[in-house]
């Protein structure tokens, strides 16, 4: 059984610890953080503060802000371990030299009120030698079949590219609702049409699926379009529907 300790409990260190804590081939040893710990699911799990209270492991997983990642580092005392971090845009080099290093990223968005399927959720691995990657590997596996060695080259596009389909996408979700909520219409209107598009990009290249007034050439929607928006919601779908232009001309 592999033995783990969690370093943070944010967003995704309370999903991490959930899900490590009910599985049967991981012993989640203690969790290192100063928040209180009320799930009912981590009781058995020992809550500690410090650094210096570390038990010994297989596994020393940090899930905390990429901010912070190399200062607590360098606070961990030397550990038989393995040290990893689940940020998606820093660096192995990040961490310090006194410990092995691993990554063990996550590629999801993770809140509080929302629980992932992490059947469904790429774990992307990376590590200094062999037997280290098998070890991150083993327990990707444990709570996931999507597993994934990627660099740390590698990974910062892959968090950039995740960047723009999920916080930039969110947001112009957001101001889509926003423009409903102007006309007095409701945000459910727009999700079948959202899941169509996600369907068709499995089926297909997205600069294929592309489809709007954009790519139609249609100027005098797009006008109308403009009216509506405020000064720097005009600049960008003027932007978008540039770029989108490109794509498109490009292909053909």
């Amino acid at each position: 059984m592999m033995r783990v300790v969690l370093i943070g409990y944010g967003n995704l260190g309370k999903h991490l610890a959930q899900a490590l804590a009910a599985n049967e081939q991981v012993s989640l040893l203690q969790i290192c953080t100063s928040q209180v710990i009320g799930d009912s699911q981590l009781q058995g799990v020992e809550r500690i503060q410090q650094p210096d209270q570390l038990k010994p492991a297989d596994l020393y997983l940090m899930a905390i802000a990429d901010d912070h990642i190399a200062s607590r580092s360098q606070a961990l005392p030397n550990l038989d371990g393995l040290v990893a971090h689940c940020s998606g845009s820093t660096n192995i080099q990040a961490l310090c030299s006194n410990n092995r290093a691993g990554v063990f990223y996550p590629l999801q968005t993770f809140s509080k009120k929302s629980s992932p399927i992490w059947e469904e959720i790429p774990i992307c691995i990376e590590a200094t030698n062999r037997a280290d990657l098998h070890l991150l590997q083993q327990l990707a596996l444990a709570i996931s079949p999507k597993v994934f060695n990627v660099s740390s080259e590698q990974r910062l596009h892959l968090h950039l590219a995740a960047v723009l389909v999920n916080n930039f996408g969110n947001h112009l979700m957001h101001m889509a609702q926003e423009q409903l909520g102007q006309a007095q219409l409701s945000y459910q209107l727009l999700l079948p049409l959202m899941q169509e598009t996600l369907d068709k990009i499995k089926r297909m290249p997205p600069v294929q699926a592309q489809t709007g007034p954009a790519v139609r050439g249609d100027k005098k929607t797009m006008e109308q379009h403009l009216a509506l928006l405020q000064a720097e919601e005009k600049e960008l779908y003027s932007l978008f529907s540039k770029l989108i232009k490109q794509s498109h001309d490009h292909e053909l």
